[in-house]
């Protein structure tokens, strides 16, 4: 039983071989290839990822499994172990390939509370026209599954717990530096911490969508 409980070790390195970007390994056996998108750089890193997962799960799967977890200020994304993390910024018009990936109908978008994650996120992002075709709410696909149990209400990590039979006890920390400020004070760049939480979040969605939507 304790071992069961035991939270999970995750912890992040950054890929030296490319610029934003992150490795996330889970208790040593899962590891998450994380690529951060931020206004600077927001239309060429967000198209390589759409065009590499592709790529990569497109032969294999004709279905792309993804998350968006916050549409205020960050977007949460995951097919398989591919993660993006990535900022929205009102002025940053979002890439053509990347509205195209969410509006082909062979992309499910999953998560805890998508519906409404959804619907404000083509709000806000109106003017680029963004449309997200096909949404699942995962409680809802869990209690299908799980019947016994009420998760209407639960978290993503409660959710996880039940879901994925404890393959990884993640526990959110109750706070976090959303960005490091430079010597100067300004906002450089998203913490390594926001990075590791907001991908395993990702990740963990894409992982229960897999396994109900079989």
């Amino acid at each position: 039983m304790e071992e069961e409980n035991k939270v999970s070790e995750i912890s992040i390195e950054k890929d030296e071989k490319l610029p934003k970007t992150y490795v996330v390994s889970i208790d040593n056996k899962l590891f998450l290839n994380v690529t951060v998108s931020e206004s600077d750089v927001l239309d060429s890193r967000i198209r390589e990822w759409v065009l590499g997962v592709q790529a990569i799960y497109g032969k294999k799967n004709r279905r792309n499994l993804i998350v968006g977890e916050t549409p205020y200020d960050m977007l949460q994304l995951c097919v398989g172990t591919h993660c993006l993390v990535m900022e929205l910024y009102s002025y940053c018009p979002l890439p053509r390939v990347f509205k195209d990936f969410l509006y082909d109908n062979k992309t499910v978008v999953v998560g805890v509370g998508i519906e409404k994650i959804a619907t404000k996120l083509e709000k806000d992002r109106k003017d680029d026209r963004l449309i997200i075709s096909r949404r699942v709410e995962l409680r809802e696909e869990a209690e299908k599954l799980f019947p016994g149990n009420k998760l209407e209400k639960c978290s993503l990590e409660e959710l996880a717990k039940v879901v994925l039979r404890g393959e990884v006890n993640f526990v959110k920390p109750k706070k976090m530096t959303w960005s490091e400020v430079s010597a100067m004070g300004r906002d450089t760049h998203l913490t390594k911490e926001l990075i590791k939480c907001a991908s395993v979040e990702a990740f963990l969605a894409c992982r229960m969508g897999s396994n109900l939507l079989k």
